[in-house]
């Protein structure tokens, strides 16, 4: 009998393990305003990492100061990108050599050299309640 609720009890609770969630409350540093939107982006691959169409996550926030988001997703590893579209044209703006105009930033604050930082340098492991502020560049 003993083996029987231990098998029924298995099954039960891979599932509950496999549905558990994290909670990201995202807020913005240097934020220089409150005109526009605020791009989110949140990746969970290498692959993906940088292509906003195969994006885990994206969504369209208000540019309101101070900026507070609170995003659920399932436990796991992920890179945030944001971007305050000051214009609102639906872009992030660049100058002539591709550097951006608008602000920008990604989770643990990267250095950029030449070029978008790499998902390894944005990678967060995620799960249960998380607090995360995106340093504004």
């Amino acid at each position: 009998m003993k083996t029987i609720a231990l098998s029924l009890l298995l099954p039960i609770s891979q599932l509950f393990a496999q549905q558990s969630n994290a909670v990201i409350e995202l807020s913005l540093t240097n934020q220089h305003s409150s005109a526009g939107k605020i791009y989110v982006a949140i990746y969970n691959s290498e692959q993906s990492f940088g292509i906003p169409e195969k994006a885990y996550l994206t969504d369209i926030l208000e540019a309101k100061k101070p900026f507070l988001a609170s995003i659920e997703l399932k436990s796991g590893s992920y890179a945030i990108a944001v971007y305050q579209d000051i214009n609102s044209n639906g872009k992030l703006d660049k100058n002539w050599i591709g550097v951006p105009t608008e602000p920008y930033g990604f989770s643990k604050d990267p250095v950029i050299r030449f070029g978008p930082p790499l998902f390894k340098d944005c990678q967060l492991n995620l799960q249960g309640k998380n607090s995360l502020s995106i340093r504004l560049r």
